[in-house]
């Protein structure tokens, strides 16, 4: 795959590039940072992508490891403060729905999990390839996934 057409599959996937970095990062900006950092590595590396028609698949997996980096750096620097201490936070969470709120609030590996399959629509084996694990593990956390979000859900219903 040369450049030109490795450019055209990240802007013809701007969107699910973005829904895939949201379910691991809270910001925007850090989903921006991930892709542009998935981005940049995955230019470097295009010459030892074996098979075209795995591109797509090639880089979700380092725009994954590049979310997960941004996190943890995060991490590092994690202070202790208040989420109303943050300009425009109440703004900013107004914007969301109410699932996306119970999405958000799974851990990252069920919200992975949950956002690549029933949002993005990969299969199982794509998930598992993707996130390096078995596929057994997939649908562990699909499944944990949607008995937490039915728990969120319920609890917001009454």
């Amino acid at each position: 795959m040369d450049r030109e057409a490795f450019c055209r599959m990240v802007i013809g996937n701007e969107q699910q590039i973005y829904r895939i970095a949201k379910s691991i990062l809270k910001r925007d900006e850090d989903c921006a940072d991930a892709a542009q950092e998935a981005v940049a590595k995955a230019l470097a590396a295009l010459p030892s992508l074996k098979n075209d028609a795995y591109a797509k698949t090639w880089f979700i997996r380092i725009l994954i490891h590049a979310a997960y980096d941004i996190l943890r750096k995060q991490r590092m620097y994690v202070l202790d403060l208040d989420e109303a201490a943050f300009d425009g936070a109440e703004e900013e969470q107004k914007d969301y729905t109410e699932l996306y709120e119970a999405i958000f609030s799974l851990s990252e590996d069920y919200r992975a999990a949950i956002v690549m399959h029933y949002i993005e629509g990969y299969r199982l084996r794509e998930i598992a390839d993707i996130l390096e694990i078995p596929e057994a593990t997939v649908k562990t956390r699909l499944r944990r996934g949607r008995q937490a979000l039915k728990k969120l859900m319920e609890g917001e219903v009454r």
